[in-house]
C-alpha cells in the first residue's frame, strides 16, 4: 500500500499514482512564518503590536476579528505604497534595504516601510489558506510580495495556496523563488529546507520523480532527519517501483 503524499507544510494529498487524485481528506496547513518581527524598523513600526494581536486572533480561529484588526494597518501600508514618484517597500533589515537600493539605482526614491506591512498581508494570506479560500489567499500574498520583495515566507505561503488550487507549476515557481531568496539573503536562510520540500512536492505532482527526489535530498542536507522529507522519499520510492513494474520509465 502506498504511503500518503504529504507536503512539508502539512498539505496532505492521498495518491495512488501520478498525477495525484483528488484529496480524500481536508488539507491541513502548518504555517511557514511563525517568527518574531525583525528588529530593524521602518515607517509604520507603531503598528507592530496591532499586527501581533491580529496574528494571535488568526491562530485562535477568530478570522473576522483578525481582518478587522488588520484594517488600519492595511490602510496605512497601502497609502504609503501609493504615494506617487517613489517606491515604498518593506524590508526586514537595513542590509536588505541597502541591497535593494544598490540593485535599483534608477533615480526613483525608495522609502523603507516596516516589515510589519509585508507581514500583515502574509498573515491574511495564511488566514485565507486556513479558510480554504486560496484565490483570496493568492491576492493577499501577491500583494505581500509586491510590498516585501525579499520575504521568502510569503512565497512559501503562496506555494501552499497554489497547491490548494492544484496549480502545480505555479506552486513550483513560488517555491523556487522562495529558495532563491533564502540562498541570497541570510535573513531567510532558515526557509531553504521548507522551500526545497515544496519544490520536491510540486515536482512529484508534475510527475518528475527524479527532481522530486533530488529536492528532498537537498532539503535533508539542511534539515537532517526531517520526517516529512523522509516520508516523501519513501513515497517516491514506491511510485518508482510501481512505474518499473508497469514498464513506465522514470524521468
Amino acid at each position: 500500500m502506498l504511503v500518503m503524499h504529504a507536503l512539508a507544510l502539512g498539505v496532505t494529498l492521498f495518491s495512488a499514482e501520478v498525477p495525484a487524485q483528488e484529496p480524500t481528506a481536508p488539507i491541513e496547513i502548518l504555517r511557514s512564518g511563525q517568527k518574531t518581527m525583525p528588529s530593524d524598523a521602518g515607517l509604520g513600526i507603531e503598528f507592530r503590536a496591532q499586527i501581533q494581536e491580529a496574528a494571535q486572533s488568526i491562530q485562535n480561529g477568530n478570522y473576522d476579528q483578525a481582518l478587522a484588526q488588520m484594517q488600519p494597518v492595511l490602510r496605512y501600508c497601502r497609502a504609503q505604497r501609493d504615494v506617487p514618484n517613489r517606491r515604498s517597500l518593506s524590508f526586514a533589515t537595513r542590509r536588505q534595504y541597502e541591497r535593494f537600493l544598490a540593485e535599483h539605482a534608477d533615480g526613483i526614491a525608495t522609502e523603507w516601510l516596516d516589515m510589519g506591512c509585508g507581514w500583515a498581508l502574509r498573515e491574511l494570506g495564511y488566514m485565507r489558506v486556513e479558510q480554504q479560500q486560496p484565490e483570496s489567499a493568492v491576492a493577499f500574498l501577491e500583494e505581500a510580495i509586491q510590498i516585501a520583495p525579499f520575504d521568502a515566507d510569503s512565497y512559501i505561503e503562496l506555494g501552499v495556496a497554489r497547491i490548494q488550487m492544484r496549480q502545480w507549476k505555479q506552486a513550483l515557481l513560488a517555491y523556487q523563488q522562495a529558495l532563491a531568496i533564502g540562498e541570497a539573503h541570510p535573513e531567510a536562510r532558515d526557509t531553504r529546507a521548507m522551500a526545497l520540500r515544496g519544490i520536491g512536492f510540486a515536482h512529484v505532482e508534475l510527475g518528475d520523480l527524479a527532481q522530486g527526489r533530488i529536492s528532498y535530498q537537498r532539503s535533508l542536507a539542511l534539515d537532517p532527519g526531517n520526517p516529512r522529507a523522509l516520508h516523501e522519499l519513501e513515497y517516491i520510492g514506491q511510485l518508482e517501483a510501481t512505474r518499473a513494474a508497469d514498464g513506465t520509465a522514470t524521468r
